[in-house]
C-alpha cells in the first residue's frame, strides 16, 4: 500500500511539473502599459513608475512604496502617472493595453495617458478586450487621448461594456481617416453597455476625413444609461466624400436611458446625419438636464435628439436643437419609424427648434403620435 502511495504522488508531482505556469497562477494576467508588459496576480504584483516628462514607463526601482502604476492581474491604478508612449498591438498604436479579460481601472491623482500620433495604424489611448469598470479615489482624474492618425483614433476603446462610477474622465480622440471616437465600446451582437453612475466624464471626437466613417463623441454597441453625475460627449466633422458620415455627441446603438444628472451632446458638421443625441431604439430621459445639438447635415437629416422608436421625457429639463440641412429635415425631436412616438409629460420644461432652411422641411418635433403632457 505503501508503494502505490508513494507511486500515486510521484505520478501528481510529474504531472503538476507539466502544466504551464499560467495554469498554476490562474488570476495572472498581461497588461501593457508604454510598451512596457507588467505581468500580475493577487500573489505578485507588479509596479512601475512614469517620467513626467517623457511619459516612459520602467520597472526599475518600482516597488509597493514608489509606484505610479500598480496591476494585480485584475486592477490597474494609475497614482499620478504620465503615460505618452506606445507599442503596436493588433496594427494599433495603443498607450495601455489589454488583450481580453476586464479591467478595474482605479485612478489616483491627477493622470495623463496619451498615444501618439500615427500615420500607418490607428491610435488608441486605452484597449481593453473586455469589460472596463473606472473609479477615481479621492477625487482621482484621468485624461486620456488617441493622437492622429492615417486609420482609426480612440480615446477609450473596449471589447466590452464600460461603467464610470466616480472620478473625471475626460477620453479624446484625434483627426483619422477611418472613425474617430472619444470613447467606443464596440459588439459584435450589440450586447455591449455602458453605465456612468456618477463622476465628471467629457469624451471629444477629432474629425473623421475619410469615406463611410463617424465623429462620434461616444458611441456604444449596445445600450447607454446614465443615472448620475456630469457628462458631455462631442463629435467633430464628418466630412469624407463618399459613403455615408455621422457626427454624433452621444449614440447608442440599442437604446439611451437618462435617469439623473446633467448631460451636453453635440454633432458637429456631418455630410450625412448630425445628432446630438442618438439610438436605434428607444430614448428615455427622466428626472435630468439635457442639452442635445445637431449640426450642419448636407444629404439627409440634421436634430437635437433622435430615436428611432420612441422617445419619452418626464421630469426633465431638456433643449434639443437641429442644425441646418441642405437637402434634409432639421429637427429638435425626431421619432423616425412607422409608429413612433414622442411623449412629454407635463411636468417636463422641453425647448425643441431647428434651424433648417426654407427649403427643407423641419419641425421642432416630429413622431408618428406625438403627446404632450398639461
Amino acid at each position: 500500500m505503501g508503494k502505490k502511495l508513494f507511486s500515486l504522488c510521484m505520478a501528481l508531482v510529474l504531472c503538476l511539473g507539466l502544466l504551464p505556469v499560467t495554469a498554476l497562477a490562474a488570476n495572472e494576467a498581461t497588461v501593457y502599459v508604454g510598451n512596457v508588459e507588467l505581468t500580475g496576480s493577487k500573489e505578485k504584483t507588479a509596479y512601475a513608475t512614469t517620467n513626467a516628462d517623457t511619459g516612459a514607463v520602467t520597472t526599475e526601482g518600482a516597488d509597493e512604496n514608489n509606484y505610479n502604476i500598480m496591476w494585480d492581474g485584475e486592477t490597474l491604478t494609475l497614482r499620478n502617472a504620465a503615460i505618452k508612449q506606445a507599442g503596436v498591438h493588433n496594427n494599433e498604436s495603443i498607450a495601455v493595453y489589454l488583450a481580453s479579460g476586464n479591467m478595474n481601472l482605479v485612478l489616483v491623482g491627477k493622470n495623463t495617458v496619451e498615444a501618439p500620433d500615427s500615420e500607418s495604424v490607428s491610435s488608441c489611448g486605452i484597449h481593453v478586450g473586455g469589460n472596463l469598470t473606472i473609479r477615481g479615489q479621492d477625487n482621482g482624474s484621468l485624461s486620456v487621448s488617441g493622437g492622429d492618425s492615417g486609420g482609426s483614433s480612440y480615446g477609450i476603446y473596449t471589447k466590452g461594456s464600460i461603467t464610470i462610477n466616480s472620478g473625471t474622465v475626460n477620453a479624446a480622440s484625434g483627426e483619422a481617416q477611418r472613425d474617430s471616437f472619444g470613447i467606443f465600446s464596440e459588439s459584435d451582437n450589440n450586447l455591449n453597455n455602458m453605465t456612468i453612475n456618477g463622476g465628471t466624464v467629457t469624451a471629444t471626437a477629432g474629425n473623421a476625413v475619410g469615406n463611410w466613417w463617424y465623429s462620434c463623441g461616444i458611441k456604444v454597441e449596445g445600450s447607454i444609461t446614465i443615472t448620475d453625475g456630469s457628462v458631455t460627449a462631442i463629435g467633430s466633422h464628418a466630412t469624407g466624400t463618399e459613403g455615408t458620415k455621422y457626427s454624433m455627441g452621444m449614440f447608442g446603438v440599442n437604446n439611451v436611458t437618462i435617469s439623473g444628472g446633467v448631460v451636453t451632446c453635440i454633432g458637429d458638421i456631418g455630410n450625412t446625419v448630425s445628432c446630438g443625441i442618438a439610438t436605434d431604439n428607444k430614448l428615455e430621459i427622466k428626472n435630468a438636464t439635457v442639452k442635445a445639438e445637431g449640426g450642419a447635415a448636407s444629404t439627409q437629416f440634421s436634430c437635437g435628439l433622435y430615436a428611432a422608436q420612441t422617445c419619452s421625457i418626464g421630469d426633465s429639463t431638456v433643449t434639443a436643437t437641429g442644425g441646418s440641412a441642405d437637402t434634409g429635415g432639421s429637427y429638435g425631436i425626431l421619432s423616425d419609424s412607422d409608429a413612433s412616438t414622442v411623449t412629454i409629460n407635463g411636468n417636463s420644461v422641453v425647448r425643441a427648434d431647428m434651424t433648417g432652411t426654407e427649403d427643407v422641411d423641419g419641425k421642432p418635433i416630429s413622431g408618428d403620435t406625438i403627446t404632450l403632457g398639461s
